[in-house]
């Protein structure tokens, strides 16, 4: 067998990238446009490189390396590798060049993630000197089991005491202060969210730009307001690859906020809102230490698999 070649990925490349990477999560696959504006909104310093492998004229490999900019930790990266899972050989090879890019890069570890359901991959030699560790678990739900009238009455109180607003509408003739309002909305949120290393606040701008691209996704990012604060929120996105496949953003809730229903109410609402609009899939990943991964089973939602977090540590 051949061989992998590397070069550097250009915007050509961009479409065969993006098949290899939903490889790896094909129940939410990702579109080229997606992908490029993912990057986009990376900072460039941080970005270590892409890459492309070629064995012969077939592209078989994509390679994406980030410094962990969103922890401050920047001599950690993080890999995202797109494969063949039927191609063992270049797996290997690909996480063999990975870690050889990140250790030219000056980097102390890399982070990069597999399914627990691929024991053939889960089983190569690289994956083996790594140290695992379980990471969110992702499930689905299949929205015609959901029935949205069974929590009604236990949703319809907190609807009623708190303004739901979706991001459109609050974005409508927003002098600048709204997008303020909600950035630090989510700074709040996520500073509570249980997470492997603490959460670093993504500077406004870099969230404004990211607020900017999630445009066509404003109508399904709904906020809970009450006496002019927001106080929570909850986001659905339709897969733009797959418009009956739904996929959850973030649920929170403001501690002045919390034990009164309203991650339940706003989860009812956006999964109500998602099945009017014609959603058969919506899909969820969380850890199973947050509460919010109780608030999904109740909702109906289904484990799927586990994704592990293997951590490639490397000496001086």
């Amino acid at each position: 067998m051949q061989s992998v070649i590397f070069r550097d990925h250009t915007p050509a490349d961009d479409a065969l990238a993006c098949e290899l990477y939903n490889q790896l999560h094909p129940e939410s696959p990702d579109v080229p446009k997606r992908m490029r504006e993912g990057m986009d909104t990376t900072p460039t310093e941080h970005v270590i490189g892409r890459w492309v492998g070629h064995r012969g004229e077939d592209m078989v490999l994509a390679v994406r390396i980030v410094r962990e900019f969103w922890t401050g930790h920047l001599d950690n990266c993080n890999l995202v590798l797109g494969f063949k899972r039927s191609d063992l050989a270049g797996a290997t090879e690909g996480l063999e060049f990975a870690v050889a890019q990140a250790r030219k890069a000056g980097c102390k570890s890399m982070v990069t993630w597999m399914r627990d359901d691929w024991p053939e991959v889960l089983a190569l030699a690289p994956f083996q000197q790594a140290e695992v560790t379980p990471t969110p678990a992702a499930s689905l739900l299949r929205l015609e089991d959901f029935d949205e009238t069974v929590w009604l009455d236990r949703v319809a109180d907190t609807w009623q005491k708190f303004e739901i607003l979706s991001c459109e509408e609050l974005l409508k003739n927003d002098d600048g202060r709204m997008r303020h309002e909600l950035w630090q909305l989510e700074q709040d949120i996520m500073r509570d969210v249980p997470l492997p290393t603490p959460y670093q606040e993504i500077p406004f701008d870099l969230f404004n730009k990211h607020l900017d691209q999630s445009r066509t996704d404003w109508p399904t990012m709904f906020f809970a307001r009450v006496d002019g604060e927001l106080a929570a929120m909850s986001c659905v996105y339709r897969n733009e690859a797959d418009d009956s496949r739904w996929d959850t953003g973030l649920t929170g809730v403001r501690r002045a906020y919390r034990r009164q229903g309203l991650a339940m109410a706003l989860k009812v609402f956006a999964m109500t809102d998602v099945k009017r609009r014609g959603g058969v899939i919506l899909g969820t990943d969380n850890e199973e230490a947050n509460p919010m991964w109780d608030l999904n089973q109740q909702l109906g939602f289904r484990h799927h698999y586990n994704w592990l977090g293997y951590t490639f540590v490397w000496s001086e």
